[in-house]
């Protein structure tokens, strides 16, 4: 006779029970086929915005290249505002300028000035689609950068 307890034919030892409560935890801890083998990152909601505020950061930085040229007497203020345009995009996570047209003609002063107010009003839409609230502000200190240029060109001073 067998031991008690133990049904026709079938015995489970403590180290065959093991195994299977083993097997079952490795199975239930296995991906199955549908599975990703790593989670997606979570997308950058303000990527888009970084992207589009860089473009313009160094379309910007075009134009005073296109200004530098031409005006060499003007060379050392022009070329603190447009290196200020490089931070800019840098600090956006842009450190090559993308495939921005070059200036067609050498702009002179006041449009400058116009394509920094332009740039400074752009910054006002770009901080209201930020996301991230420390986006919004390193586009509101962008935004004010570009105003101040563009006072600086109109007048002279800041």
């Amino acid at each position: 006779m067998g031991n008690p307890g133990q049904e026709a034919g079938l015995r489970l030892t403590r180290r065959a029970t093991l195994a299977l409560l083993v097997g079952a935890g490795v199975a239930a801890c296995s991906p199955g086929d549908n599975a990703d083998p790593e989670p997606s990152p979570t997308p950058d909601p303000d990527a888009l915005t970084r992207e589009d505020v860089a473009a313009q950061e160094w379309a910007l930085v075009a134009l005073y290249d296109a200004a530098i040229a031409t005006e060499p007497g003007q060379a050392k203020a022009l070329a603190t505002m447009r290196d200020q345009h490089v931070e800019h995009a840098s600090a956006l996570g842009s450190t090559t300028p993308g495939a921005s047209a070059p200036a067609s003609a050498a702009p002179d002063r006041a449009q400058l000035a116009a394509a920094e107010e332009e740039a400074s009003r752009a910054r006002v839409t770009s901080c209201s689609r930020a996301v991230d609230a420390e986006l919004a502000r390193l586009l509101a200190l962008i935004g004010a950068s570009e105003a101040g240029h563009a006072a600086y060109l109109r007048t002279g001073s800041a």
